[in-house]
């Protein structure tokens, strides 16, 4: 595949859809105005 050894290639595949999981949802929260530190005084939180 990318390196010749599958436990490589696994491990940074694994790594990239890590990140781009991370990405979307950071991303997600930015765009909605949300977020970790929000939830607590915000009042309309999605969660409840």
């Amino acid at each position: 595949m990318l390196t010749g050894y599958w436990s490589i290639d696994a491990f940074l595949i694994a790594n990239l859809i890590l990140c781009l999981g991370v990405s979307v949802v950071f991303g997600y929260q930015q765009y909605t105005g949300g977020g970790a530190l929000d939830d607590a005084s915000s009042k309309h939180s999605s969660k409840e």
